[in-house]
């Protein structure tokens, strides 16, 4: 996650608008409060700093070079996904779960399906479409790109999770 606040930091570095920048400013340090809050309760010790796996390090390197090279609405573009599947997953976990009283991870699935963050999402959501209304064809279509390939990534990144993806070699 400290990769992503970073993308976060840089996307509202390159922002136009001062309320655009202190919102991915703000999302960086939510997630450093909330998502470290969640990590270090739900991981054994031994996994809070595991070396990335090959499609995270792919993921952080992808977002990183986009924010750093193109333009603030690519950069919007490139960070939205994590936005938004992460409340889709939240929630669709929430609304289809028949353990709410005994999971052990309904903190992050109340935290992702919550409210507030539903308001941050929108937020995002209407930040990319504030800046898709003023971008070149050519952006828009680097806008469209970037986001279904982070939108893919994000769903890499779940899947090497899941089958705890190591390096090979």
């Amino acid at each position: 996650m400290s990769e992503y606040k970073k993308a976060l930091v840089g996307v509202g570095s390159k922002c136009h608008n001062p309320k655009d920048t202190q919102f991915f400013y703000e999302s960086a340090t939510g997630i450093i409060a909330v998502e470290d809050a969640l990590h270090k309760e739900f991981l054994e010790k031994q996994y809070l700093n595991p070396e990335p796996s090959p499609t995270c390090e792919l993921y952080n390197s992808y977002l990183a070079r986009i924010v750093q090279n193109e333009s603030v609405e690519v950069g919007v573009a490139a960070v939205l996904p994590c936005f938004t599947i992460y409340k889709e997953v939240g929630d669709f976990i929430l609304k289809n779960q028949l353990n709410q009283d005994s999971n052990p991870y309904q903190k992050w699935i109340a935290t992702y399906a919550s409210d507030e963050f539903a308001l941050a999402v929108e937020q995002a959501i209407a930040i990319a479409n504030n800046y898709a209304l003023t971008a070149s064809p050519q952006s828009l279509a680097k806008m469209q790109e970037v986001f279904i390939k982070t939108s893919k990534l994000e769903w890499m990144f779940w899947d090497s999770a899941y089958a705890q993806e190591k390096w090979k070699i």
